[in-house]
């Protein structure tokens, strides 16, 4: 229970549409294989994963954890990566959005 708190907290606080906008600044003149960028997608994958855990056994998840996923997600793909956070993102996708 604790751990879908802090993942609304975090999600809640807007932090992931900064890190979008930083990854965009950041990528902009790096090498595409940059330690950096590899680094950056290792977390948003591993968070992603995180997310994908504790939701993909539930019937619905929270519309404030899909808004986190997709920003995620977003991130992971500005990067150029794909494949493991499409699959996670497409299954967590798939169900329905609780609306509070």
């Amino acid at each position: 229970m604790d751990e879908k708190i802090l993942l609304a907290v975090l999600a809640s606080s807007g932090l992931w549409s900064v890190v979008i906008k930083l990854l965009d600044y950041w990528i902009t003149g790096r090498k595409k294989n940059s330690a950096e960028r590899e680094a950056l997608g290792a977390l948003l994958r591993h968070e992603m994963f995180d997310i994908y855990e504790i939701y993909r056994n539930e019937e619905e998840i929270p519309a404030d954890i899909a808004e986190e996923m997709e920003s995620l997600h977003a991130a992971y793909h500005l990067l150029g990566f794909n494949h493991t956070g499409d699959r996670i993102h497409e299954d967590l996708a798939k169900k329905p959005i609780r609306r509070v």
